[in-house]
Formats: C-alpha cells, sequence, structure tokens
C-alpha cells in the first residue's frame, strides 16, 4: 500500500521548496521580466516617435505613445502568469512594476546616450528620471498587472472590463506625464502631481483586491512580500497541490501545482454534502449543525441558506427538481424553491442519540445515506436506501460513523467508508436490486494521516478523499495507491465533489466546530468553502427519482 505515513516530512519539504523558489526563482524571474518589459516597449515606442515626430507638449502624440507603450510593457509580465509557483495578489505589483523600471532604465539610457558630450546636463536627467521612474513606469505597469493578478485569483468570472479600465486609467497618467502643458518651470509640479496620482490609483487597486480576495484579517501578515511562509502553509488562502510518488516511506516527488482559493469564507459549523446542479450551475451543501441546506452560485458568489429544523446529514438533487434530505430523524424531500419540506420517512426513532450523515444517489435513482452517533459510541450506526417509492432499506448494520460513498462507472463497486476504521472499503454492488455484496479494503490510511471523511470519484475512476484532521484531501488510485495530496487552508476537512460547467472544478468543504480559540486563531478559515482546478475532470451525480 503506497503511504505517507509522516505528513511533518511533506511540510518540512514543501517549506524548503518555498524558500528556495523565493531566494532564487522569483529573483531570475523579475530579472526576466525587467528585460522583456525592456526590449518588448521600447522598439515600438522609438520607431513611433520617430515616425510621429513627438515634441514636448503635444497632447496626441503622447496619448499614441502611451496606447503603444502601456500593453508593450504588460507583454513582458504575462509569461510569468500561467508558470507553476507561489502567485500572491502582491506578485502583480512586484512583476508589473519590475517591467515598468526595466523599460524606464533602458529608455534612461537611450536620454543618456543622446546627452553624452554634456555632462551637466547627463547629470540632470539621470538624477530627475531615476528620482521619477518608480513612481511613473513602475507603477503604470505595476496597476495593470495588480488587476490581472486580481482577476486571476478571482476566477477570470468578471472577464476583462477591469483590466481594460485600469490599462486606459495608466494610459491617460502616461500621456499627462509627457504632455506636460505648463511652463518649463511649472513642469516638475505637474510630473509630481502625476506620480502622486499614479501612486493614489495603484493603491486603490490594491485595496480593492485585498476587499475582493475576503481573506481575514488573521492572514494579512501573510500578504507581506515576500510572504511569511510558515504563515502560508498554515493559513493562507492560497496552498499547494502536490503529487506523491510515494512507496512506502519513498519522499513525495512534485509533479504539479495548484491553487485552492477561498470562494465562501464562511464559518461553517459542520460544512459537509456538496453536490453540483449542472440545471443551474450551483452547488448545494449543508451545515449539518446549523440545520441548514445552502445553495450557492459560483457565479455570483451568492449563498442562499434554508433552515430545515434539524441536522442535515446531506442533501442530493431530485429528478422532478428539490431537493431529497437526510434529516436527523430520516428522510425527507423539498420542492424546487426549497420552501416546503415533506417527510417520507423516519428512521432510528428509538435512537434519538443519532442522526443522519453522509449521503448520494445510485445510478437507479436510489438515495443512500448512512448515520452516526452525536457523540462517539461504536456499531450503533447504519447505512440506509431510501428508493424512489420512499421504501427505506437497512443495508448495513454495525457501523459507527457512516461516511462519504460513492460508486465506480462500471456500477459493479461501491465504495464506502466508515471513518473509525481508517478504511475505505469497496463492497461488490447489484445495481439492478439495490444489494451490497462481498466487502474488502481499498484503502488503509494511516491514523497519523487524518480521519476518512466524504469522498468523490473523478471521470479516471480515481478516489478522492477528505482527510479530517489533516487539512488534505487525497487522490487514491482504484488499487490504493497514493497520487496526489491537496493541501487546504483548514484541518477539518468533510468532503469534496466536482462541479464547474466542465466538472473540472473539485470543491471541498470544512468545520469549524469545536475548535478551541487556538485552533480558530490559526485557522481563520476553519469552515469556509474552498475550489481548486486539480487538472482532471469528475461525473455528474445522479439524481433522485422519487
Amino acid at each position: 500500500m503506497a503511504v505517507v505515513r509522516d505528513s511533518e516530512v511533506l511540510e518540512a519539504l514543501e517549506l524548503s521548496r518555498l524558500r528556495k523558489r523565493y531566494r532564487v526563482v522569483l529573483f531570475t524571474r523579475v530579472v526576466a521580466t525587467a528585460l522583456l518589459g525592456a526590449a518588448l516597449g521600447l522598439p515600438p515606442a522609438i520607431a513611433l516617435q520617430r515616425a510621429a515626430g513627438v515634441a514636448p507638449g503635444d497632447l496626441m502624440p503622447a496619448l499614441v505613445v502611451a496606447l503603444i507603450e502601456e500593453p508593450a510593457k504588460v507583454l513582458g509580465v504575462v509569461w510569468v502568469l500561467f508558470r507553476p509557483g507561489v502567485r500572491l495578489r502582491m506578485d502583480g505589483v512586484i512583476y508589473g512594476a519590475a517591467a515598468g523600471m526595466g523599460f524606464a532604465a533602458f529608455e534612461t539610457a537611450l536620454y543618456s546616450l543622446a546627452r553624452i558630450n554634456s555632462v551637466g546636463v547627463l547629470l540632470d536627467v539621470l538624477w530627475l528620471r531615476a528620482l521619477l521612474a518608480p513612481f511613473s513606469h513602475g507603477t503604470w505597469t505595476a496597476i495593470v498587472c495588480a488587476t490581472i493578478w486580481s482577476e486571476r485569483f478571482a476566477g477570470w468570472r468578471r472577464g476583462c472590463p477591469r483590466i481594460l479600465a485600469a490599462l486606459g486609467v495608466v494610459v491617460l497618467l502616461h500621456t499627462f506625464w509627457d504632455w506636460r502643458p505648463l511652463p518649463l518651470p511649472w513642469n516638475f509640479v505637474w510630473l509630481v502631481a502625476v506620480a502622486g496620482t499614479s501612486v493614489v490609483a495603484l493603491r486603490l487597486v490594491l485595496r480593492h483586491a485585498n476587499a475582493a480576495s475576503a481573506v481575514p484579517c488573521a492572514l494579512r501578515s501573510a500578504a507581506k512580500y515576500p510572504p511569511n511562509l510558515r504563515t502560508l502553509r498554515n493559513s493562507a488562502a492560497k496552498y499547494r497541490v502536490f503529487a506523491c510518488a510515494a512507496r512506502g516511506h519513498t519522499l513525495p516527488g512534485m509533479k504539479g501545482e495548484l491553487d485552492v482559493e477561498v470562494v465562501l469564507p464562511v464559518r461553517a459549523r459542520v460544512g459537509e454534502g456538496p453536490v453540483w446542479d449542472e440545471r443551474s450551475n450551483t452547488l448545494v451543501w449543508v451545515d449539518i449543525m446549523n440545520n441548514s441546506v445552502h445553495v450557492f452560485d459560483p457565479a455570483s458568489g451568492h449563498d442562499r441558506a434554508v433552515d430545515v429544523g434539524q441536522p442535515v446529514g446531506a442533501a442530493a438533487l431530485r429528478e422532478r427538481g428539490g431537493l431529497v434530505l437526510a434529516l436527523r430523524d430520516g428522510f425527507a424531500v423539498m420542492n424546487a424553491d426549497l420552501n416546503d419540506l415533506r417527510w417520507v420517512a423516519r428512521v432510528e426513532e428509538d435512537v434519538p442519540t443519532n442522526r443522519m450523515n453522509d449521503g448520494k444517489c445510485d445510478a437507479a435513482g436510489r438515495f443512500w445515506a448512512g448515520s452516526m452517533a452525536f457523540a462517539y459510541t461504536p456499531g450503533v450506526a447504519s447505512l440506509y436506501r431510501l428508493d424512489p417509492d420512499y421504501r427505506v432499506t437497512r443495508v448495513l448494520a454495525d457501523v459507527t460513523l457512516s461516511n462519504g460513498l460513492d460508486w465506480a462507472a462500471d456500477n459493479r463497486r461501491m465504495y464506502y467508508i466508515d471513518s473509525p476504521t481508517q478504511r475505505v472499503d469497496v463492497f461488490d454492488f447489484d445495481l439492478e436490486r439495490g444489494l451490497l455484496g462481498e466487502r474488502r479494503t481499498a484503502i488503509a490510511v494511516p491514523r497519523e494521516v487524518g480521519l476518512p471523511d466524504g469522498m468523490t470519484i473523478d471521470a479516471e475512476g480515481y478516489l478522492w478523499v477528505a482527510l479530517h484532521g489533516s487539512g488534505t484531501v487525497r487522490r487514491y488510485s482504484p488499487d490504493g495507491l497514493l497520487d496526489r495530496v491537496v493541501r487546504v487552508p483548514a484541518k477539518q476537512v468533510t468532503c469534496c465533489a466536482f462541479g464547474g460547467a466542465d466538472y473540472g472544478d473539485l470543491y471541498i468543504t470544512s468545520m469549524a466546530d469545536e475548535l478551541s480559540p487556538e485552533a480558530v486563531h490559526e485557522q481563520p478559515l476553519a469552515g469556509a468553502l474552498f475550489r481548486t482546478r486539480p487538472g482532471v475532470r469528475g461525473r455528474p451525480g445522479f439524481r433522485f427519482r422519487g
């Protein structure tokens, strides 16, 4: 069995790699960006100025030059946007400033060559441009690139208007900089005013980006540049995904990195059971101990919560619209507007210390959900099957904490988690009759790695298992080999599900219940809803036919 037995080895390896990245890779990329900003921006600007005969005080030639130079400088930055690496919002400022300053440095060198015969004028040019360049070219390109990075972190959902608006602002600033309509003694004051306006504009862009990120105040210390890497590891909204080529105790090899973003910074007591509704392009999830069913719209960021009156362990979509629910006392259905709840079957009424937990529908439209005790009690729970005619069958007894389940693509195997066993088991499955056959272990999870909770299966047949207490979701091959580890900035991850228009988004729920004040401080994102794009797709879920 391929497992990683020491999570601290992974932590140390990740931190070491990040430190090396910021000491070496970041420096080389900044230098390369500065050179590209100059190489791509200067030639067209020089050619244009010679063709147009630009002279100081001319507004239109200054505008045309700005329209050419500003997009050209940005081209020197875009190359790094999609490369692997830790991409913070501040990266846009750093790389943008590098491109702008590279452009300004080469431009200053050309101006100096033109005045090489007059030492006094040469020194004046060097002094003035060195003083003002950080507040002009450096700031202008930083404004555009900070906006690009902000949109990238928002998933490009708002399109290009903000980027184009930022580009328009810097073009105007650049135009005013070159225009200089005042008499000569006042030109310096004019430049200082434009430079100050540029800095204020950059500040506004960064303020908007920070507000849009919805990251709690406790994380701001990690936003410094270069960032506090240990703070990033423990708390930040961007974590790494990496592959584990693990064989026994073999150290993992890194084969790819992805961002995990906070799409809903709530503090759910027990967030659980995400399921994607392809009809409305929304994500249904539950907050068990807050007695609420949620419908989250990724496009708008709006999350609707519906109180159902008692703990709700799972929700699944119905073929006719609405939801089927696994509540504390049994099964119920809700209409499409989620304003009418109707009980269809009661279970375990004789066990008031139990409640229903995770559930999912099979390909025949039956709803499967299990139970658990409020307080840990071995063997008192069961797994149930709700048929479309609302008949309930207990299919598995002597369960302790019924949790994640899913089916292989051929519907001949059902994977199932009873969390305290530290296993993902697989049953032979009879789809026609809804019966379980032989049970065996598919994945054994070491206790120090985490408690197996919710799970899903992707289009390649690999299992994604949320490991409660570890802050990770792990991808396993069907034969139990560990393939990837996704790190989430909340230790109590609970479940995961694929969604999005192409089912390429992996949504991850978490919980904040029972955390100590110290743990809450260390995990300000506990209870939030996360999303990543792991490079593989999931499968549409099945709907309840009742």
